[in-house]
């Protein structure tokens, strides 16, 4: 094989590291809506005698770890409980109980998030909140 001609006509357009804030948005939702829908369709083939999680598990852990390196710690943990345990057995609905540590009695309050837009609008609430 001649690899002498390999890149020659190769051409690369460099994008802004920093992608728009609009397109983080879209693409956070994107992928989280993909990946929801990912393990909603394995799920779905294992109800019906197909098992692929041996075929499946590198997949979802090479998505959970791009994850871990798009958006760190938190953010990721919130996306696994979005994907993985917002729905019990039935389809219903499980909201996050979340503790406001900045308040002295550290109130707990019920938060459902139905889709990767409302998860998106949740982060970026928690964002803006002062760290302690």
């Amino acid at each position: 094989m001649n690899m002498s001609n390999f890149g020659k006509n190769l051409n690369i357009k460099r994008r802004d590291d920093k992608p728009s804030k609009s397109g983080t948005k879209a693409r956070f939702i994107e992928l989280v809506t993909l990946f929801d829908e990912l393990d909603k369709r394995s799920i779905e083939l294992s109800s019906f005698g197909v098992q692929l999680t041996d075929y499946e598990d590198a997949y979802f852990t090479l998505v959970e770890n791009m994850m871990l390196d798009l958006y760190g710690d938190w953010k990721t943990e919130l996306v696994m409980w979005f994907v993985y345990d917002r729905m019990d057995e039935d389809g219903n609905l499980l909201p996050l109980l979340v503790t406001d540590e900045s308040e002295e009695e550290g109130n707990e309050e019920e938060v459902y998030i139905e889709n990767a837009e409302q998860l998106w609008d949740f982060i970026k609430k928690i964002d803006k909140k002062p760290k302690k």
